[in-house]
């Protein structure tokens, strides 16, 4: 008898330590500022439509002539560009065109570049913003912060205290991100965290 009472209680042991642990469950998050680092723009040369609005220009030479004049009173040298004619045979164009490419990590020269216009001209414009890693940890401190005054508002609401990090996890922001335009939403770093609820 006095071995089958130490099995149950030993039983009853195991079972108790077995049963789950509560816990909860926050989100918490931190806004991301990134910051600027090259800028990149790929102008087209189109000949279908400077021809019509330019008809001074017969040829695809006198077209960038004029354009690479146009640079150069602003104070950009046109020998930055790389030439891309491949891609812009890509694009079905009727006439003749090219493209150029240019990356800088200069914003004036990137300014520079996109305030020379032209019938004929199309530029498209592109930024790298990046996240540094010291940045990024500074951020996850106050996600997790930001996740645990949430969670000890839920530990109140459920009559509870706030106990150790069972769980953590984190929505991952790229640390580059190319972009077309500057949009207007904020980018958040977001930590799930559980706790245990005692």
């Amino acid at each position: 008898m006095k071995k089958v009472i130490a099995i149950l209680i030993l039983f009853i042991g195991i079972m108790t330590n077995a049963q789950e642990k509560r816990t909860v469950t926050s989100t918490g998050s931190a806004v991301i500022k990134r910051e600027t680092t090259h800028y990149r723009i790929k102008t087209t040369l189109n000949m279908d439509q400077a021809y019509y609005s330019d008809p001074q220009c017969k040829s695809l030479e006198e077209f960038k002539e004029k354009y690479f004049n146009a640079l150069r009173e602003n104070g950009f040298d046109p020998k930055a560009f790389e030439e891309s004619k491949m891609e812009f045979l890509t694009l079905g164009y009727q006439k003749e065109g090219t493209i150029l490419k240019f990356e800088t990590t200069s914003k004036e020269m990137a300014e520079i570049l996109m305030s020379v216009r032209m019938n004929g001209i199309t530029l498209q414009y592109q930024f790298k913003s990046v996240l540094s890693p010291e940045r990024r940890n500074e951020l996850r401190t106050k996600a997790l912060a930001d996740a645990r005054v949430n969670a000890e508002q839920l530990c109140k609401i459920s009559g509870g205290t706030l106990g150790a990090i069972m769980n953590i996890s984190e929505s991952a922001p790229r640390p580059e991100l190319w972009s077309s335009y500057y949009d207007s939403y904020e980018e958040l770093l977001t930590l799930s965290v559980s706790f245990q609820l005692n």
